[in-house]
């Protein structure tokens, strides 16, 4: 039995080559533990090297990187927890030194680089973040953690002993010797001839179009004139082994002219992926093989010898040193804060999404998806995080229902300021712990425009699908490349879409969202129509989803349709009360402004009021607590614990009240951003924001900023915090509620001048003055140089270039002086374009940009109005600032242009009537119609206008396209035709139109799929019933709709499709059903008259899965069936059984089948390593085959306690055969057993 105590080594590999290499070099295997935690999502290779018990990983296929490495390490450790030195051992690009001026540094392919201290830096340094090609920056991180001393004194007797051995340092025959073992390898895995061996000159570049088929000798070329010249090395030197600095980083080194450099600055000697991950938390060695020279030209042929050679000397490595002086090291898991350090790391690397994306598609991605960050909103709320608090929750019998069942919904609600955020965070961590790589979460916030909308969400989630589900990525790739690579943005349905099936692919995803309420009220609709969607049952996906929301009437009227009442839970006072106790003891206990109260009388006083008062509400007492820490005696300590206000609406009407009339007006100014602004406002912006004025002839001077930037807080303090986002901090409002109370009528009876400040129109019309004021006082040096340092000179300029526009557009036509301000700006060229490059960044720092071209993209009607009026004919300037009102959907001003008599049979033009269709602007559809724009129109993502409209539902439009010409029967997008479209969205009156209109029911979409089988697959009862009454044939398609309908487990649709005609024997719907678990949906069909032994695939499916009910249901169904099938109709039902690992099914299954079945039964479980199983088939009393062959197997694989079994059971089986098997495989202790039994060991 393998031990998981008795191994000390740890060796972590990269990929596939460096894995097989390494497990090349054990000097024997070991049997894989059968007590491996579930938890733990490694695979490992076990086995011996010189005495020491080495445990071998490798990252999963397709990951690379920091945040990869960091989690494999994470799973190791706490599996095999007396690991105590570690070996990081794979392939790595070379950074060969040939530089005029510099030390000369001759690294070739198939040398060795391994990690040495070097000028105070302990052998690995790390590097920025990116795919680093040719014309790209670069930025050095910081230095990492020395490898242990013991393995340093072993690199020093190695290296001293290769210098004394003739002939070389043996590497090349240890390699030959394990190629002779293994011959097969020797294609990938011996070494290349020297011609291959090209070293290409720094400033050469592979061409980034070229085919991966073609060679670089090919396309780069022989020329020696391209080439380093080097001298021929003598044989006993190849490889190398060199002593140095590694760079390591979540990237690719392609950039030939950056190694040089870093080669002469810091001495690198190797580029490398993966060690930066692990160097901090686990102290290890790394050895990298060389496989290519960091350029930008590919050289996968070098990969295999490159792994053998790294992984030679690792093994030579370990013989240097003793198995005794390894135990006498300290466990990694012993060094004090490893673990944590490593959690830390992990959490590091999930929170910013952005660092740990490795390539430059991903870059792109991501880059177009432009997702909202929600780790800033959880590592914000985890900060305010008691130990202990939130256990009434995660302890409950609700969240572990939750847990368990499939495609679960759990709704918590509860009043404001009642702790739901931080719950939601606990809960993350929770889920964190235990599905980290399946765990997604969202956080809806009010002071962040792009986190209050359902496509907001979607591009948030997608994106951590992306970076978390290897399987999920394909799905988002190719949705990318649909939209030409990224140049076009996709729309909120295709974003659902790509979503699901993205779950689709992953599997089971544990998905919280906080906040709903917050998600902005006109999109809430489509929200709540989406989580019902993905709460839909589905056997495709398993999305355990938790929501967080106040008790909103239109957000509990959508939950309560799909799910019952034990799935929600009210946040009520009883049940935090003890969590808001500990949040104020701990207060008062740790805050400084509570240690005046040395008497445990005053503190213990406060503590009981505010307890009794708190009503569940963490923000009532956060607010008192801020209250009363300012009271400087016991008089006023008192009077403030007797006049404590009972509501939050009282809270607030009192600190404002008692903001000084000397503060109200830069008070005003301060809650006008944080109330609207569109993104989180930084300090320094608001700092530059208060020192505007726009009555003074210098509208922005430097000099009238704040000296202290953190005491803007003292201008409203209480209903604004610091949020601590280094290195640029955020100032915000302090909760929801104080917006709430901002922007409602019960302001204005506690202060007029606040409440008229903050009405919307006012507000928009302030903050658009302030921001173009502040730019039109920037000098034209700032225009001509964009701003590039840390700390730039004008920290607002960016805010007010982005949004100015925004809030002009409200305040257009309402300021006198705001119209002069606008005219002031387009006056000045250098600063409209610098602006316009800040907020559009598409446009050429040298492109002609006009002032109607900006005003246009910007939405500016009235600014518009007043350049077009000084045109007499339509001009060039007009088409391209009509293309920009398009492009960012300024239909008002799209007008204006027709009106001026603009073409519209313009590419631009097309794709923007389908873009109108596609969003439903019914008003401006019919007026470009009525302008003469082609019904037909391009194509986008989801085909041409007609089909974009049907999928979204958008019927009047349907009927306006349709009144216009557009034929409905053209096949177009991804559905392929409008009915297909609808019907597969379920938009049910849409589809009765185009029926109506004409619409070809059988005419089939992507897939075969018509629009009858595309309602069928989403459960759309009503238009499935429609086309048949229509005339649809229901067993058309095979009958596969009834298949897709029980998969589905869709009992409804089942029981309309029977109804209708449907042959219940004629499709795979038995097999569907039994396959995903579906009861209801089989009992449906078996009661209807469905033939069990119609096919076995139905209880045999059942069977592998482990669904004893299914079975069970199945084998009674199949008592009545007429067939004399001698008990082999179940045979299949038992190999799958045992193949899956189920007892409880096999056993179920053996008085139905032949006896005879039961050794191929035994054989399958024993090749799957499956204990109980095999137990469970010696143990029927009636076995009477041969195990010879299960007991050869389980020899063959290691496993012991199988062995063990079939021998003490003293069932027939070849014993010696068995034993050679396990001979074969290096299984001592199973030989050993075979000789305790009397087995011939010679």
């Amino acid at each position: 039995m393998v031990d998981r105590k008795d191994y000390t080594v740890g060796w972590i590999c990269a990929i596939e080559c460096e894995y097989i290499a390494a497990k090349t070099f054990l000097d024997k295997k070991h049997p894989t533990p059968e007590d491996i935690p579930l938890t733990d999502n490694n695979v490992y290779t076990l086995g011996e090297i010189s005495k020491h018990n080495v445990v071998i990983v490798t990252l999963p296929s397709g990951q690379y990187g920091i945040s990869s490495a960091t989690a494999v390490v994470k799973d190791m450790l706490n599996t095999f927890q007396n690991i105590r030195i570690g070996l990081m051992v794979g392939i790595g690009g070379g950074a060969p030194l040939h530089v005029p001026g510099a030390d000369e540094r001759d690294i070739r392919l198939g040398d060795v680089v391994v990690s040495k201290p070097f000028d105070g830096r302990g052998g690995v340094v790390q590097y920025d973040f990116g795919k680093n090609t040719q014309g790209r920056d670069f930025k050095l991180t910081g230095f990492l953690n020395q490898p242990p001393p013991l393995l340093l004194a072993a690199i020093t007797e190695l290296s001293s002993e290769y210098a004394m051995i003739e002939g070389g340092n043996g590497i090349k025959g240890h390699i030959n010797s394990v190629l002779e073992k293994y011959p097969t390898l020797r294609a990938n895995y011996e070494r290349p001839g020297s011609t291959s061996d090209k070293l290409y000159r720094s400033e050469i570049v592979h061409p980034d179009n070229s085919t991966a088929e073609a060679s670089c000798a090919t396309l780069c070329g022989d020329d020696l004139s391209k080439l380093t010249k080097r001298p021929e090395r003598p044989k006993d030197d190849n490889p190398v082994i060199h002593y140095g600095l590694i760079a390591s980083a979540n990237q690719l080194m392609k950039n030939a002219v950056l190694r040089d450099k870093l080669a002469v600055k810091h001495r690198i000697l190797c580029f490398e992926m993966e060690a930066a991950g692990i160097m901090n938390q686990f102290p290890c060695l790394v050895i990298r093989g060389i496989c290519d020279y960091s350029d930008s030209h590919k050289n996968k042929k070098w990969q295999g010898y490159a792994a053998m050679a790294a992984a030679a000397y690792a093994k030579d490595l370990l013989t240097r040193i003793s198995p005794r002086k390894v135990e006498a090291e300290k466990k990694v898991t012993e060094i004090p804060g490893i673990l944590s350090s490593i959690e830390k790391k992990i959490d590091e690397l999930h929170a910013n999404i952005t660092h740990s994306i490795s390539t430059e598609k991903q870059q792109d991605i991501y880059r177009w998806l432009s997702p909202p960050d929600s780790s800033t909103n959880y590592n914000a709320a985890i900060k305010e995080h008691l130990q202990g608090s939130g256990l009434w929750f995660i302890e409950s019998s609700e969240f572990s229902e939750w847990k368990r069942q499939r495609n679960s919904l759990l709704w918590l609600h509860g009043i404001p300021g009642c702790g739901k955020t931080i719950l939601s965070s606990i809960i993350i961590t929770h889920l964190k712990q235990i599905y980290s790589n399946q765990l997604l979460y969202f956080y809806f916030d009010y002071k962040d425009v792009d986190k209050q909308s359902l496509e907001g969400m979607l591009r948030g989630l997608i994106s951590q699908l992306y970076y978390r589900s290897r399987r999920g990525s394909g799905v988002l790739e190719s949705f990318f490349a649909s939209y030409h690579d990224g140049k076009d943005q996709p729309t909120c349905q295709s974003l659902r879409m790509t979503f699901l099936s993205m779950a689709e692919k992953t599997g089971e995803i544990w998905l919280v969202l906080d906040a709903l309420d917050e998600c902005n009220r006109e999109k809430r609709k489509e929200l709540m129509l989406w989580i019902n969607e993905i709460n839909a049952h589905s056997e495709e996906r398993n999305i355990h989803l938790l929501i967080t929301s106040r008790p909103e009437a239109d957000i509990e009227s959508e939950v309560r349709k799909c799910i019952t009442e034990s799935c929600i839970i009210s946040i009520r006072s009883e049940l935090i009360s003890e969590d808001i106790n500990a949040y104020i003891k701990c207060r008062v206990a740790g805050d400084t402004e509570f240690s005046r109260w040395k008497s445990r009388i005053e503190q213990t006083e406060i503590e009981d009021v505010l307890a009794r008062k708190a009503n569940g509400m963490f923000r009532w007492a956060k607010c008192q607590l801020d209250v009363l820490g300012n009271c400087l005696d016991p008089d006023s300590l008192q009077n403030a614990l007797g006049s404590l206000p009972e509501t939050l609406d009282e809270t607030y009407a009192r600190i404002i009240r008692n903001i000084p009339n000397i503060y109200k007006k830069k008070a005003i100014r301060i809650l006008q951003f944080l109330t609207y602004s569109p993104r989180p406002v930084k300090v320094v912006e608001i700092v530059d924001a208060l020192a505007v004025d726009t009555d003074e002839k210098t509208y922005f001077d430097p000099s009238r900023r704040m000296p202290c930037p953190n005491e803007v807080l003292h201008y409203c303090s209480g209903l604004v915090v610091i949020s601590s986002q280094k290195p640029n901090p955020v100032l915000q409002l302090a909760h929801l509620s104080v917006r709430e109370y901002l922007t409602s009528d019960r302001l204005g009876v506690v202060d007029l001048q606040i409440s008229r400040g903050l009405q919307e129109v006012d507000a928009k019309t302030a903050m658009a003055k302030i921001c173009i004021a502040y730019l039109l006082s920037l000098n034209s040096a700032f225009y001509d140089s964009p701003e590039e340092s840390e700390s730039p000179p004008f920290p607002f300029f960016q805010y007010c270039a982005n949004y100015w526009t925004t809030f002009a557009r409200t305040a257009e036509g309402v300021d006198e002086k705001m119209r002069c301000f606008t005219l002031e700006f387009f006056d000045n060229e250098k600063l409209y374009k610098r602006c316009y490059e800040e907020k559009f960044s598409y446009l050429s720092r040298h492109e002609t940009l006009s002032a109607l071209r900006y005003a246009s993209a910007a939405g500016l009607r009235v600014q518009v109005e007043r350049l077009l009026s000084q045109k007499v004919d339509v001009d060039w300037d007009c088409v391209s600032a009509a293309n920009e009102a398009l492009r960012w959907s300024h239909w008002g001003i799209v007008e204006l242009f027709l009106d001026k008599g603009i073409r519209t049979d313009t590419e631009e033009m097309a794709l923007a009537f389908y873009r109108v269709s596609l969003d439903g602007c019914y008003r401006t559809v019919k007026f470009l119609l009525q302008r003469g724009v082609d019904a037909g129109g391009a194509e986008g993502h989801f085909g041409n206008p007609l089909a974009a409209a049907s999928s979204q539902g958008h019927l009047s439009i349907v009927e306006l396209l349709l009144d216009y010409g557009a034929d409905l029967n053209v096949p177009s997008g991804p559905w392929v035709y409008p009915l297909c479209a609808a019907s597969n969205s379920g938009h049910y009156d849409v589809v009765e139109l185009l029926l109506d209109r004409g619409a070809k029911i059988g005419l089939q979409g992507p897939q075969l799929h018509d629009a009858f089988m595309m309602a069928c697959g989403r459960s759309f009862c009503d238009i499935v019933r429609l086309l048949v009454d229509r005339g649809f044939d229901v067993k058309a398609n095979g009958g596969s709709a009834l298949t897709i309908a029980s998969k589905n487990g869709s009992y409804s649709m089942v029981k309309l499709l029977l109804d209708r005609g449907a042959d219940i024997n004629r499709s795979g719907a038995l097999y569907g059903a039994a396959n995903r678990g579906n009861q209801e949906v089989l009992e449906l069909l078996l009661n209807r008259g469905a033939d069990p032994w119609n096919t076995t695939e139905a209880l045999s499916a059942a069977s592998f899965n482990g669904n004893r009910n299914i079975v069970r249901i199945l084998l009674d169904a199949a008592q009545g069936s007429s067939t004399d099938d001698n008990g082999d109709r179940g045979s299949l039902a038992l190999y799958t059984a045992s193949v899956g690992g189920h007892r409880d099914v096999v056993e179920l299954l053996l008085n139905r089948v032949s006896p005879k079945h039961r050794g191929h039964a035994i054989y399958l479980a024993a090749d799957r390593g499956h204990y109980d199983v095999v137990e469970g088939l010696l143990n029927t009393g009636t076995f009477t085959g041969n195990a010879s062959a299960a007991l050869c197997v389980a020899s063959s694989k290691g496993y012991s306690k199988i062995v063990r079994l079939i021998l003490d059971s003293n069932v027939p089986a070849d014993r010696g055969r068995a034993l050679k098997a396990a001979l074969r495989n290096s299984h001592q202790e199973i030989v050993e057993m075979f000789s305790g039994v009397g087995t011939n060991t010679s």
